[in-house]
């Protein structure tokens, strides 16, 4: 993609509402402007490699040429003179098309730019298409955030699909014409101007009555939390609107007056006491005996109008010559966005807005500046900033805000922002920046940062572009090992949030992030000492409050049916414990242990005499150190799950998922465990292997436990390989394979007997060649890994040393994904979906420290930091991704801290950011999309899907794809990473 695909394509690819479509005759002829006569100079999105020009057309109705694209071609073209006449485009439809617009964008040789919006005919046929509302070339459909271009000086074009799914294009685009207007098209203009007109008269009514009702400062007013210097040139504003109170949940008691509000299908039911809703009651259906009220509200609206305007602002400065009279802002840019929404399913947002005043001059270090807000509807009607830019806070620096160990070979921050509805920042080159001491500013050591990575520079992940929206540069420290607490400073612009260089960094991350672990346990009480979260025991049959638990008929591997309509009635007492899986607790199921119980198992075989002493603060309720005590919570609900006859059963499960508002000990669905099968018997049998081997030194009695029912589980499953490959179940199941094979390498390691080696092995991955795992198969790399460790003499020595080759070439791999985009991120599988976990967890990084424990490579361990960076707070939100660490943590979704009004538990890791260009349309995006549609998205300014992914994070609870969370998909893959990083020697 070109450079001046920087920021007017963030304006663009957005579907506009359109208003009606003017009537376009194929007898109506114009002046072509650019011929298709020569290649494109450049397509991207789906267009890329498939648009192409022949015949004297631009044909766009190849195989896979969808809505999500655009293609170009540089030109010089000078329409100076034709202000009033249009664009149109005549087009041949093939009418198996699925976008609903296409859109002509234009740019001048100093990137301003203006967009036409062109609505496409449904039918198959030939036409003539005029924009939108009959727009002209003076008077776009659309104008770039740096205004519009200059019709004389016109070096490109660009056509742009809606972005609007998957589905076919099927277009031929014939010619781009210039078109003088007709009678219907004056029509439309008149028709638009009158509408523009009185929707100002509308928006300056509405803009005088809220400043009536919300000028007036006071204790509701939105609060101007602080300012900041975002650029040399750029004051920012943080101004919060709004405020919530806290649920409270107490013993109902009753009142004669009280009546009930049934909730939507399973859902509590509402109170309504004196003619107001006061809450929910919860408890099983018929035996409700506590009440939860629903959060409150407060707070005034910000006035946008007034924040926008740059004459409520003013800038002086006793010290600075350049401030000692007022100086008023050339311009003013802001972003808004919510970061709480009032729970369960209410109306009141709270909104941050960032305001960016563009000054005329830049600040100067060390004076002071005052900031009066004039007419902003702000607690306080100024604000002061202290310059002293060793220990003033900017949002520009991104920062792991846990820090680095002195031998990290990698120490990296990063220097960017984007402003908002100013889109791109680029700071002036060779900045000086420096690492200083974080009580007294003292610098104790400085650098030069880096060069950016352009706005408009492409990045490689799962779609290629720019995922930023502005320039982004490396701040590297890395040969700086003097242990201390620091900021890092940035001449001109201000210092990060605080982090250390020391011993302790990524052991506190890894004991944090296991106490999430601690506070998803289910079936206990949770509290102190071992946490500050309270909760009753939950999901505990025999427990009062708590549903019982039944058995189904039904097996995951089942083709057909359900829990519900496999139940037995049968009650199983020992269906208790494990970890509660998410943002509620529903799932708790056996394939959760692979990322989590099976991976820290594997770091205790790494490094048993750091894990042996390391404390995690946890209830002595199992035999070994606490790392060990941790794994067997997990894995002993599943040992209790197991029958008699090996047979392992997936987990246990509500048929749905419970309601916003419910709490675990009060849940009222029906609770059931699943039917045996072999996936969760492989599954078990590799766990429970490994924890046997790993557990022996420590506790032989419980480790023969676990020794036993893995090769019961095997056994149980080996004896229904035959059926399920006869009923079709093992080709519907892709997975069990190497699943499989995952459970015999581990028993295998454990047994040292034969029978569960060369059969196992021939045929596999571990067979194969040494390219990496590209399809993400987990199990493969699980099986790879315990392989490549065996100790000598044991395996097949040829095999052990392919394993070895598999697992680097996947971290090389990883490596090559991370050189391809600005913040380091980095991915075992280059098809990764930019959601769940991608930007919150250092997931990326699993497969580089298994090679850097098979090679010592330093390159593989610099790579594995540098994934941690972004979810640890070095990002543009400046948030760590997981609860209870560094200066700015995240808020998961947790609905029992939601429902009691306690904070989220610590060490809690939600999904994290989304590509809403990618993910957030189609028919399917509705899982993600609904509380932009609902709540949220009328409160962000640019519109949700215009930010940049990076910063594409909203950290509101209630949005589940992005608040929630899995134990398998987050936390355990930070808590290896984390876990390692601690460890190494």
């Amino acid at each position: 993609m070109p450079a001046s695909l920087s920021n007017p394509l963030l304006a663009i690819v957005v579907t506009l509402s359109l208003a009606a479509l003017l009537p376009a005759a194929e007898e109506r002829s114009g002046l072509a402007l650019f011929a298709f006569d020569q290649p494109l100079t450049f397509a991207y999105g789906s267009w890329e490699g498939r648009a192409r020009v022949a015949d004297g057309a631009l044909l766009l109705d190849a195989v896979g040429v969808s809505p999500r694209g655009g293609a170009g071609t540089n030109i010089h073209l000078d329409l100076s003179g034709h202000g009033e006449d249009s664009p149109a485009l005549r087009v041949v439809c093939g009418g198996h098309g699925t976008a609903q617009v296409l859109k002509l964008l234009v740019i001048d040789t100093t990137q301003r730019s203006a967009t036409w919006t062109f609505a496409l005919p449904a039918a198959a046929g030939s036409a003539v298409l005029v924009p939108v509302d009959g727009a002209t070339f003076t008077r776009p459909n659309e104008i770039g955030k740096t205004g519009p271009p200059d019709l004389a000086q016109l070096m490109q074009w660009q056509l742009i699909g809606d972005w609007s799914g998957d589905g076919a294009l099927d277009l031929r685009v014939t010619a781009v014409q210039r078109l003088a207007a007709d009678d219907a098209q004056r029509a439309a203009r008149a028709e638009v101007t009158g509408r523009q007109a009185q929707e100002r008269a509308r928006a300056s009514a509405e803009r005088q009555a809220a400043a009536q009702r919300y000028g007036r400062r006071g204790p509701t007013s939105p609060v101007l939390q602080r300012v900041y210097a975002a650029a040399p040139d750029v004051l920012a504003l943080e101004i919060v609107a709004g405020r919530i109170t806290p649920c409270t949940l107490v013993a109902y008691q009753p009142l004669a007056s009280d009546t009930r509000t049934p909730g939507q299908g399973q859902a509590p039911p509402h109170l309504m006491r004196g003619g107001s809703d006061v809450g929910l009651l919860l408890g099983p259906p018929g035996r409700e005996d506590a009440l939860m009220s629903v959060e409150g509200f407060s707070g005034d609206p910000l006035l946008l109008a007034e924040c926008d305007d740059p004459a409520n602002y003013r800038v002086t400065s006793s010290d600075d010559p350049g401030f000692a009279s007022a100086v008023a802002p050339t311009t003013v840019w802001r972003k808004s966005k919510a970061e709480d929404w009032q729970q369960p399913a209410q109306p009141g947002i709270v909104v941050c807005h960032r305001v960016y005043l563009q000054l005329p001059r830049a600040l100067q270090p060390g004076r002071t500046y005052d900031i009066a807000v004039g007419a902003v509807n702000t607690d306080r009607a100024a604000i002061r900033l202290e310059f002293a830019t060793a220990t003033a806070w900017t949002e520009s620096i991104h920062v792991d805000q846990l820090g680095f160990r002195a031998d990290d070979p990698l120490k990296r921050a990063f220097l960017s922002v984007w402003l908002g509805a100013g889109g791109a920042q680029a700071f002036p080159a060779q900045l000086a920046f420096h690492l200083v001491d974080a009580v007294n500013g003292a610098r104790i050591w400085d650098g030069v940062v880096g060069p950016a990575w352009p706005a408009d520079r492409p990045e490689t992940m799962a779609t290629t572009r720019n995922f930023n929206g502005t320039d982004v540069a490396v701040l590297d420290f890395s040969a700086c090992t003097a242990p201390g607490r620091y900021r890092l400073e940035v001449e001109g612009v201000g210092c990060s949030y605080p982090f250390a260089i020391g011993p302790a960094p990524w052991a506190t991350a890894f004991q944090v992030q296991m106490k999430g672990f601690y506070n998803q346990r289910s079936g206990v009480e949770l509290g102190p000492p071992y946490t500050t979260f309270r909760r009753p025991i939950c999901l505990k049959p025999g427990v009062a409050g708590c549903m019982p638990v039944t058995q189904s008929r039904y097996s995951i591997l089942d083709a057909q049916g359900g829990l519900a309509a496999g139940d037995t009635g049968v009650a199983v007492p020992e269906a208790w414990g494990g970890y509660h899986d998410a943002g509620d607790w529903n799932p708790r199921r056996i394939t959760h242990m692979t990322t989590t119980t099976f991976w820290q198992l594997e770091l205790f075989q790494l490094f048993p005499a750091y894990f042996g002493a390391l404390a995690l603060t946890i209830p002595d309720d199992a035999p070994g150190p606490d790392l060990l005590k941790e794994c067997q919570f997990e894995l002993d609900c599943f040992r209790r799950l197991q029958l008699p006859d090996g047979g392992c059963r997936f987990g246990i499960e509500t048929d749905g998922d419970p309601e916003l508002g419910e709490v675990s000990w009060k849940q009222r669905l029906p609770i059931y465990v699943y039917a045996p099968d072999a996936l969760s018997c492989w599954t078990y049998a590799a766990v429970a292997a490994r924890a046997a081997q790993v557990l022996a030194p420590f506790a032989a009695a419980k480790a023969a436990v676990y020794r036993d029912g893995a090769l019961q589980a095997m056994a149980w499953a080996e004896a229904r390989l035959a059926a399920l490959r006869a009923d079709g179940t093992w080709a519907r199941h892709g997975e069990l394979a190497t699943i499989r094979l995952r459970a015999a390498v581990c028993l295998y390691a454990l047994t040292r007997d034969e029978r569960w080696n060369a059969p196992f092995i021939a045929g596999s991955a571990l067979a194969g060649d040494d390219a990496p795992v590209s399809a993400g198969d987990q199990a493969v790399r699980d099986a790879a890994f315990a392989y490549a460790r065996l100790p000598a003499g044991q395996g097949d020595a040829p095999v052990r040393a392919r394993a070895r080759r598999i697992l680097i070439a996947d971290a090389e791999s990883a490596l090559r994904y991370q050189r391809g985009n600005a913040f380091g991120l980095t991915a075992d599988d280059p098809g990764r979906p930019q959601f769940i976990g991608f930007y919150s967890t250092a997931h990326g990084a699993v497969c580089l420290l298994r090679a850097h424990a098979l090679t010592g490579d330093a390159r593989y361990l610099a790579g594995a930091l540098a994934a941690s960076l972004f979810p640890l707070g070095a990002n543009p939100s400046n948030l760590v991704y997981t609860s209870g660490l560094g200066s700015a943590c995240v808020k998961p979704l947790n609905l029992d801290a939601m429902a009691t009004g306690q904070a989220p538990p610590i060490g809690l890791t939600p999904y994290g950011n989304i590509d809403l260009q990618r993910w957030g349309t189609g028919a399917d995006s509705g899982w993600i999309t609904w509380p932009i549609t609902w709540f949220v998205g009328p409160r962000t300014q640019p519109e949700c899907v215009a930010w940049p992914v990076a910063e594409a994070y909203w950290d509101v609870r209630g949005w589940p794809s992005y608040s929630e969370f899995c134990i398998d998909q987050t936390m355990g893959p930070n808590a290896y990473v984390w876990g390692y990083l601690a460890a190494r020697p």
